[in-house]
């Protein structure tokens, strides 16, 4: 629940009963500026509960039965690789391991294809996986479809590739070169053009990328709150570095590479179909709210709260209410209250609001009935915070309906109109959603 964090000793905490070291709450008629110190190469900050709405109150309705875990429908053991991931694809769960991409009947767990890749790092569009696989010049990327089915072509030092539509947008670099981010349009072999930074990548390759709202992100994920990863994100269409938004268990995680202008907007990758507002077509989803592009100006602002997930006109977000009483926010009680709530865009209104003794966030999932997102906690004894668990979530009510305990938080989920898929310690395992 960092305010702020950068390299070295730019810690800011900003878990306050009203608002955060940056205020949480976007003026109506006014953009603002992103705070943040200078200096360093890889600026980021953790603004998850961090942004802080002032109290909201709640009422629970009367007390709920604990959720117990959903059934499970069947277990596989994999073998992981740099970028383990599960995708529900045509009634299949893919999923990504040491040695290629393996699919698993959604039904029964048993392996229907498999593509032999050398530690593929993968990403899906459109019912097809985009795979980087070997390294340096060896390096090649393979598109692989949901029967089994690749077409290759060797791609020297790339790491991961995310589709655009036709066009193909390729992240690489090496320890001496700088990271770099290459569109290729359709049926073209030369780069239509080359996103840099001017720090070097290390010793660690990318392993995942995210596209949304028209922007790729390119991280390592983190597995230690502590450790510094780079990341990367730009324009899919013209190259343009953006501000860098990625969803954690904790809530964003923010940064801002140099050369990356103070006053773009953070725009935040959820889950979920995405908005559909009729009377704003152009609005755009960020870390403070719902804009109008490209004016900017204010559809709904969230108040600090975390938004985990966009349901077209509606939006899933996590709200803190500080207890009573003071408190340092360098240490958190260990149960951080909440209320976990739908909120229709276009009326401010909340549909309905279910109250929390935990954080929620991602990685997450949404099908059509119910939201899969995690739990997790301070632990004043390890001073840090612990995953806790993966809780379903009806869309319709808000009730929680089923839970699994986590000692961590998985390396992914999907979800399809019968399953949900958890991928964690080198297992795949199936939960019937009812």
């Amino acid at each position: 629940m960092m305010g702020a964090m950068g390299r070295g000793d730019e810690d800011e905490f900003a878990l306050e009963g009203g608002e955060s070291v940056e205020s949480a709450t976007r003026d109506a008629s006014r953009r603002r500026g992103v705070r943040g110190p200078g200096g360093s190469p890889w600026l980021w900050v953790t603004a998850a509960v961090a942004l802080i709405a002032a109290g909201v109150a709640v009422s629970p309705g009367g007390e709920r039965p604990a959720p117990r875990p959903p059934a499970t429908a069947w277990t596989v053991q994999i073998t992981e690789g740099r970028a383990p991931q599960v995708w529900a694809i045509e009634d299949q769960a893919l999923v990504t391991t040491a040695a290629g991409v393996t699919a698993f009947d959604a039904a029964t767990g048993d392996e229907v294809w498999s593509v032999p890749l050398a530690d593929p790092s993968c990403t899906e569009a459109d019912g097809e996986l985009t795979c980087v696989h070997g390294e340096d010049q060896d390096a090649t990327i393979a598109i692989v479809t949901a029967h089994g089915q690749t077409t290759e072509h060797v791609s020297p030092f790339a790491n991961v590739a995310v589709a655009v539509g036709d066009a193909l947008l390729v992240a690489g670099g090496t320890s001496s070169v700088h990271p770099w981010v290459d569109r290729y349009d359709p049926g073209e072999t030369e780069r239509t053009w080359r996103a840099r930074l001017d720090y070097p990548l290390g010793e660690g390759r990318w392993a995942r990328a995210i596209l949304s709202q028209g922007v790729a992100t390119f991280y390592t994920p983190m597995t230690d709150p502590e450790t510094f990863v780079p990341m990367m994100a730009v324009d899919a269409s013209t190259g343009e570095l953006r501000p860098v938004v990625i969803p954690t268990p904790r809530g964003y995680l923010v940064g801002m590479n140099a050369d990356v202008e103070r006053n773009l907007d953070q725009l935040l990758p959820a889950a979920g179909p995405g908005l559909d507002l009729p009377e704003h077509p152009d609005a755009v989803l960020t870390t403070e709210g719902v804009l109008t592009a490209p004016e900017g100006d204010a559809v709904y602002s969230n108040g600090g709260s975390t938004v985990v997930a966009a349901l077209r006109t509606d939006l899933l977000e996590w709200v803190f209410i500080p207890p009573e009483g003071p408190w340092e926010p360098s240490s958190p009680p260990d149960n951080l209250p909440g209320t976990f709530r739908r909120v229709d865009v276009t009326t401010g209104e909340s549909i309905w609001s279910t109250p929390t003794e935990s954080l929620v966030g991602c990685p997450c999932t949404i099908n059509d009935t119910t939201a899969a997102l995690i739990t997790s906690n301070w632990s004043e004894a390890e001073a840090q915070f612990g995953v806790e668990s993966i809780h379903g979530f009806d869309l319709d009510t808000g009730d929680a309906e089923w839970s699994i305990p986590l000692s961590r938080a998985p390396e992914a989920i999907a979800s399809d109109d019968r399953h949900f898929y958890v991928l964690i310690d080198g297992a795949v395992t199936a939960y019937a959603d009812r």
